[in-house]
């Protein structure tokens, strides 16, 4: 049961890092080839040209926003997840920063599974006292996001909470980790395709 357990622990491990790979690579081309993609959009585009432009801008500003605030949140849980283990004298804290910082990158999951796993380990080996330090200053850690993502996504690209949250409730069991990032786009690219048809349509 325990090798079953550490399998299926290393598999999601493997594919978090590969949905990890595979985001880094749409984000880069999403940065660095979005005025070409918008320029063969423009060929096309049956609007005024300065929609357009409102569009390109907004999904840079969503973009720029949710990588910034994504990676800022999980290298501060990682940073204080780290002198946690460093402090109660746990081994390998290299390693387990490590996975914290990639498991704090993935929604719904997180840190929490890292420093629960060692808390209940810790308990069953009989150091109440470690499991007790580690579940505080973990669940401490975990409310971080609550409070830092609406700060640093207002402060990196002045997207309301609201889009954020329900961009990746809508983005993630439809894209998996991916939908992190693209379901807030959608969501943004939606809203002012809205806005747009109403200006239109206003405007006849």
């Amino acid at each position: 049961l325990a090798a079953n357990a550490v399998v299926s622990f290393a598999g999601n491990i493997g594919h978090a890092v590969l949905a990890i790979f595979v985001m880094e690579v749409l984000l880069y081309f999403l940065l660095t080839s979005q005025e070409n993609f918008f320029a063969g959009v423009s060929r096309y585009w049956p609007s005024r040209p300065e929609y357009l432009t409102v569009i390109s801008r907004e999904i840079s500003s969503i973009t720029r926003s949710v990588v910034i605030s994504t990676a800022l949140i999980a290298l501060i849980q990682t940073l204080i997840m780290t002198l946690a283990f460093w402090l109660i004298g746990l081994p390998q804290v290299a390693l387990l920063a490590g996975l914290t910082f990639i498991l704090s990158l993935l929604p719904f999951v997180g840190a929490p599974v890292v420093w629960g796993s060692i808390a209940v380990f810790q308990f069953f080996s009989g150091h109440l006292d470690t499991m007790v330090i580690l579940t505080i200053v973990g669940l401490g850690v975990s409310t971080i996001d609550n409070f830092l993502r609406p700060y640093f996504q207002r402060k990196f690209g002045e997207m309301h909470p609201l889009t954020s949250l329900v961009g990746v409730i809508l983005g993630v069991p439809i894209f998996g980790f991916i939908g992190l990032f693209i379901g807030p786009i959608i969501l943004t690219l939606t809203i002012e395709l809205t806005k747009i048809s109403l200006l239109e349509f206003k405007s006849e």
